[in-house]
């Protein structure tokens, strides 16, 4: 089946919210967050309707408008891997990982796992993550640079690369894309403004070059040709086409104590909130995650509000023996990981990526 990866390049800022519902006059400003895989998929299926298929079409993607391509001659992705950011010269830009942190002088550390002494802790969780410093918000890493992280083998010059990136996040690598607030007017009745229905509205504006970068299985090859479809609110526009494979994290080698680390590239929502669904032998010894993020998905026709495991997320796993932890690795690197439904799984959520600790 090929494998075909793309970029969605943003023609002006993109409006994307948050699950949470948001009704000018009762609400003030409405959160713009990072697309997360939900949309993308969405805007993905509509640049790929008509690829590959016999018949007429009144509408093959171009326009960003309704599609009237007959469900028997739509082309669908049976797999998606992303988003995350793509920047020319950069390749893809991960979030960063919340396992490392700097410190109030700058200095880039990685957290580690504190001895329990048998001590458990809330939801059964044995070990406590110690260290000085916070996860620096918004800046991103090169594939090559999260691979370092997650194996664990940073030197001091290393730190110091890691140390200037999160001091100046407008550096290759660092911040790709802001955001800024548009302020609207409620109008009822076609062009009526409502008294008192003043609101904000946050976007997000992409850096020159920068796009959204995904990966996805498909039913036939994917040509050589730009598509312009909507993403998020307001009817705002991206380019798609195909993109060069870029490079990604490899895995690990060895895992040693059966130690080993699942960090996520994209959100995730799992059955059991924030603990992922493991096999058996493996074990979470302790996690850095973030604050919940409220992801709204379609089922059966309505909107249903999810709270998801931010990207970025890393979770400290302890395996029965070094053997098992390799494959279990093998299993989920670049891959996603188990959802509380299988699309969620398919349409992007829980893209992980594997490395050890110590």
């Amino acid at each position: 089946m090929p494998v075909t990866w793309l970029s969605l390049n943003p023609l002006d800022t993109l409006s994307v919210r948050d699950g949470r519902s948001f009704a000018a006059g009762s609400d003030t400003t409405s959160t713009a967050v990072f697309p997360p895989p939900s949309t993308v998929a969405g805007a993905v299926h509509k640049a790929l309707e008509g690829i590959g298929r016999s018949g007429p079409s009144a509408n093959r993607g171009r326009s960003g408008g309704r599609s009237e391509v007959p469900a028997d001659r739509q082309t669908r992705f049976t797999r998606l891997a992303g988003p995350v950011v793509h920047r020319p010269g950069d390749g893809l830009l991960f979030p960063w990982p919340r396992h490392l942190v700097v410190s109030d002088d700058g200095t880039a550390q990685l957290l580690r796992v504190a001895s329990g002494d048998g001590v458990v802790h809330d939801d059964d969780v044995p070990g406590l993550l110690v260290g000085d410093g916070e996860v620096p918000d918004g800046v991103l890493l090169r594939a090559g640079q999260l691979e370092t992280v997650l194996h664990g083998a940073l030197t001091a010059d290393d730190l110091d690369d890691l140390d200037d990136l999160a001091g100046h996040g407008d550096r290759a690598g660092g911040v790709a894309y802001d955001t800024e607030v548009h302020v609207g007017l409620y109008r009822a009745n076609g062009r009526t403004a409502e008294d008192k229905y003043l609101y904000a509205a946050q976007h997000l504006r992409f850096g020159q070059g920068v796009s959204l970068a995904v990966r996805v299985n498909t039913e036939v090859e994917v040509p050589d040709e730009r598509r312009l479809v909507q993403l998020g609110g307001e009817r705002r526009l991206v380019e798609v086409h195909k993109l060069a494979r870029p490079i990604v994290p490899a895995m690990a080698d060895r895992f040693d104590g059966g130690r080993l680390l699942l960090y996520l590239a994209t959100p995730a929502v799992f059955e059991g909130g924030w603990r992922p669904d493991l096999p058996g032998g493996i074990e979470v010894k302790a996690a850095a995650v973030g604050a919940p993020l409220p992801i709204s998905t379609r089922a059966r026709g309505t909107h249903v509000l999810r709270w998801a495991v931010p990207a970025g997320s890393v979770y400290f796993l302890q395996a029965t023996d070094e053997r098992a932890a390799s494959d279990f690795a093998r299993s989920v690197h670049d891959r996603s990981v188990r959802q509380v439904e299988a699309r969620l799984r398919t349409s992007g959520f829980g893209w992980c990526f594997t490395g050890r600790w110590s």
